[in-house]
């Protein structure tokens, strides 16, 4: 079975919990507000967005809701993020001169009033019920390419923003600037290749532009609009395109050639910013974080082989014999760390430990998922998992609902994210800090601190509702449970585990927690009902140990904040 459509569903949920995270880490990471009812916020953004785009309540007598306005999807997440902007300004006047966790309890109450108003009053969203019937946006248009003038230009919109935020990345590579070493050479003819040679060379210029006016590797937000213009112009070229291919009927063409490469090219990106990232390790690393990953799938095998249907006693044996290598493993990765300075390696314990970490993602991606020994499966396998981007059908390519579903929220988050960057480099930014690190300062320079984090708790509530509005749209259902006060500390782990006030760092702590999530799931079903069920309910407790240890080792999180210098002109 192809894992792509796993990495779809996955990649979803991290990228809509992203959102939700960045909108917590501008009021928690940058202002110091501990807000406890971050979910409050959620809600209330995935709600009005549903309200809006509802029929009238006369078309669905069996549900109870106050208005359905059927607004396009555009006006409705609009609202839902307006809304959530204003409920932060109407909780920030009153509570936010509270301080710590005076100010995270009647945050936190405020979410708890929420959702029991949602559950208990019918006439409002169909009370305990749940509320749904209303669809997707743009769901009959697809599978894509198809046939009409609208297919074809969304088709192409869908090729401009995945070529726009992939380019993004590559504008990022190092790599661009190498020419030494046929090695170097090598790879940047690999990259050419998959970027179809107009997104190189519009990458490359990008990169040129912001080196001359001395920006750093990693501050894409902080470059002249004009560094842009290469990266946008090549993807609209492609857009384009593709609009154009789908008009004249070259589907199978257009969908390859665009997106079936742009798939390809962030495996390569892929490889060469783990490339980058790990640039200090050395090969023997990369081989002991190999050994590593092997070593923590040689202790599945006895569970998956012999958990279930081979009788009570072998499956007994086949659990505890797992368990058993399992407790081995880490007893042996903790005396490594123990002595990690006398081993023959370089870089950090930590490091080697991530490199394990993407050995055993490839893995369990391009490995695990390939269907038994037939090698015409294996093969469609390998091309399904390397061309994620097309939705490969019984009949057809195309490209189905979810992966455009997926694009939009991608593209979202990278906006937000390029938004967030400039705001905290600002002076607005550097005002939230100084408030974080000493109020009484701030104050002291004359900043009119209540207001800034006002400002701080209505943009980080308005994101927030930008995320409840994308969820509501993928799960087409929406019910008062969803909305636990869980979910805030779901994020806040997400936030602190990255690093807070750092926006990349929040987007991995969203990615890791999913991934934490589904190899738990994963790993459960290995067992036999009854062992499984106590592994997930033990998920949370391991959750709680690893922010503990984070909290302890690592208390400015797995990626830190980012410090830096502002030049500031006069005496």
């Amino acid at each position: 079975m192809s894992a792509s459509g796993l990495l779809i569903h996955i990649s979803t949920f991290v990228a809509i919990f992203a959102l939700l995270a960045l909108g917590l880490n501008i009021k928690f990471g940058y202002a110091g507000l501990l807000d406890f009812g971050h979910v409050a916020f959620f809600l209330v953004g995935a709600y009005v967005t549903a309200l809006f785009v509802l029929p009238p309540p006369e078309e669905y007598p069996i549900q109870t809701f106050a208005f359905g306005l059927n607004m396009p999807w555009s006006v409705g997440l609009l609202a839902g993020t307006l809304a959530a902007a204003l409920l932060g300004l109407l909780v920030a006047l009153p509570a936010i001169r509270l301080r710590a966790d005076y100010l995270a309890i009647a945050l936190l109450g405020v979410s708890v009033i929420l959702v029991r108003v949602v559950q208990t009053e019918g006439w409002l969203a169909n009370g305990p019920d749940s509320l749904r019937g209303f669809d997707q946006p743009l769901r009959h248009l697809f599978p894509l390419p198809g046939e009409g003038l609208t297919a074809a230009i969304v088709f192409g919109g869908i090729v401009f923003v995945v070529w726009s935020v992939l380019l993004f990345f590559v504008a990022k590579l190092s790599i661009l600037d190498a020419r030494s070493t046929l090695g170097e050479r090598s790879l940047q003819g690999l990259l050419a290749a998959v970027t179809l040679g107009v997104g190189y060379v519009a990458a490359a210029r990008s990169r040129r532009s912001r080196t001359d006016s001395g920006l750093e590797r990693g501050h894409l937000a902080l470059a002249r609009p004009r560094d842009y213009w290469p990266l946008f112009s090549a993807a609209f070229a492609l857009g384009t395109a593709g609009a154009v291919g789908s008009i004249a009927g070259y589907h199978t063409w257009t969908l390859f050639g665009l997106l079936g490469t742009a798939s390809i090219a962030t495996w390569v990106v892929a490889g060469l910013e783990a490339r980058e990232h790990y640039e200090e390790y050395t090969a023997r690393e990369w081989l002991v974080g190999l050994a590593i990953a092997l070593a923590f799938l040689a202790t599945l095998v006895p569970a998956r082989q012999f958990g279930e249907g081979h009788g009570d006693a072998v499956t007994a044996t086949a659990t505890v014999l797992t368990l058993g290598l399992i407790a081995a493993l880490l007893s042996g990765l903790y005396l490594g760390y123990r002595r990690w300075e006398t081993l023959p390696l370089e870089g950090s314990f930590l490091g080697v430990v991530g490199i394990a970490t993407v050995w055993l993602l490839a893995i369990r991606y391009f490995v695990v998922s390939l269907p038994g020994s037939s090698l015409s499966g294996m093969r469609s396998t390998t091309v399904q998992n390397l061309l994620w981007l097309v939705n490969f059908g019984p009949v057809s390519y195309d490209l189905d609902y979810s992966r455009f579903f997926l694009v939009a929220v991608v593209a979202t988050v990278a906006v937000v994210y390029v938004l967030m960057e400039a705001t905290a480099r600002s002076p607005f930014g550097r005002v939230l800090k100084s408030i974080r690190e000493d109020e009484d300062v701030a104050l002291a320079l004359g900043k009119n601190t209540f207001s800034y984090k006002v400002q701080s708790m209505i943009l980080g509530s308005a994101v927030a509702g930008l995320a409840g509005g994308y969820y509501a749209i993928f799960l087409r259902s929406l019910n008062y449970e969803m909305f636990q006060p869980i979910i805030t500390f779901i994020v806040f782990l997400m936030v602190i585990l990255g690093g807070k006030a750092n926006n990349k760092g929040v987007i991995l702590g969203a990615a890791m927690y999913w991934i934490f999530v589904r190899f738990t799931i994963e790993f459960a079903d290995m067992f036999p009902p009854g062992v499984a069920d106590r592994i997930t309910i033990l998920r949370n407790a391991i959750i709680g140990l690893l922010l503990i240890g984070i909290l302890y080792y690592r208390p400015s999180g797995l990626w830190g904040e980012e410090r830096f210098l502002s030049e500031v002109e006069g005496e």
